[in-house]
């Protein structure tokens, strides 16, 4: 390795199963005492330590503090080693794109983010993102890279990582994009591409708010509604992987229309609205509860644990957050026991759909048969 330059390490799919399980415990359920790992895997000591070697041996994992003891020596307590390797996360959005460097454990440690307009091109977008990662990977000074992962608007090809004719982009010519080949040509690394809003669920699952739950739902409101489903275990997909399929849930067939006497954006009609501006405060709520109970509806088909609401829109208007969510729980036959919960943003906020895409990397080598 190169005195300052990450390099592409494939570290991760050389592991047995067994290893991999161990890495995916402690990477999802947080650092733990070798007798705390094999009572959660349900294995014998002497097992374990075999199972552990390669983890250790690749410095994957580490010995991070003593724990308290019982009477003797005080247990070791190991952990996903924060320092060794690395991985980049690309959200590629209609209004903004991202990218971002993280660990294993997805800690965020360096990003770049960008509005997107009329002049952001398929090409312009990639070179200044593959630029900043150029960039990035020249000044760290120590450790590997496993992988870049993407999270991007759909419809996908995501076999072939190709974005193939997404809506609403500013600038022109975001047709049948192969992604995977241009980002893997230009970095030499290996590329894992798909909707944004499922890496958005998947990070939010496996390392934020929705840990230890079996079906959480994501929604990124932005240009339009982005869809991510984690339901028993497993992302639940769509056609073309597309991200927009709740948005097109038919909830008023005669719903009116606004029609404003001036331009105006989504993000002045947030702030109006915050200033308690009538009009604007009347048009969000419309909006909002109208989602909010089409949000209901689909709480009742999938049932999770934790319903995460993000996006420019959210992140942007307290307002049509509490409308939405109040709306969505007056329809509440699913949620007798109050055990949903809500959650403006989730863990990681505006940077869901980029940590996501770095998570999609990491489990697609753990635990691939939960990303369908």
């Amino acid at each position: 390795m190169r005195a300052g330059v990450l390099i592409y390490k494939d570290v991760l799919s050389s592991l047995s199963p067994e290893a991999k399980k161990i890495l995916s415990l402690i990477l999802h359920k947080g650092a733990m005492t070798k007798s705390q790992l094999a009572k959660v895997a349900g294995l014998k000591l002497t097992t374990l330590n075999r199972m552990m070697l390669p983890l250790e041996k690749e410095a994957l994992i580490l010995p991070t503090e003593t724990g308290e003891s019982t009477g003797g020596r005080k247990p070791v307590i190991y952990d996903v080693n924060p320092r060794r390797y690395y991985v980049i996360g690309i959200d590629i959005s209609r209004l903004y794109s991202q990218v971002v460097l993280t660990n294993l454990k997805m800690e965020l440690l360096e990003k770049d983010r960008f509005d997107m307009d009329r002049n952001s091109s398929p090409q312009a977008t990639l070179n200044r993102i593959l630029d900043w990662i150029g960039r990035v990977l020249e000044k760290r000074e120590q450790g590997y890279v496993i992988g870049v992962g993407i999270g991007a608007v759909g419809p996908l090809d995501r076999n072939n990582g190709i974005i193939l004719n997404p809506e609403n982009f500013e600038a022109r010519g975001w047709e049948n994009i192969p992604l995977k080949a241009i980002v893997e040509e230009r970095t030499g690394l290996p590329v894992i591409i798909d909707n944004g809003a499922n890496g958005a669920v998947l990070a939010e699952t496996r390392y934020g708010s929705g840990k230890g739950m079996k079906s959480v739902i994501y929604l990124n409101c932005g240009v339009g509604i982005r869809t991510g489903v984690i339901s028993s275990g497993t992302l639940a997909r769509t056609i073309n992987d597309a991200d927009d399929t709740f948005a097109h849930m038919v909830i008023d067939v005669n719903m009116e229309a606004f029609n404003p006497d001036r331009p105006v954006s989504y993000l002045e009609l947030c702030r109006e609205a915050e200033e308690s501006d009538t009009t604007a405060r009347k048009v969000l709520e419309n909006a909002a509860v109208r989602m909010g109970t089409g949000l209901a509806n689909f709480i009742q088909l999938l049932n999770p644990g934790l319903v995460v609401l993000s996006g420019p829109l959210i992140l942007h208007s307290q307002f049509f957050y509490e409308v939405c969510v109040e709306a969505a729980k007056r329809r509440r036959p699913w949620d007798k026991g109050g055990h949903l919960v809500f959650s403006r943003g989730g863990a990681f906020e505006e940077n869901a759909i980029s940590i996501g895409a770095a998570a999609l990397v990491v489990e697609h080598y753990l635990e691939p048969e939960a990303l369908g």
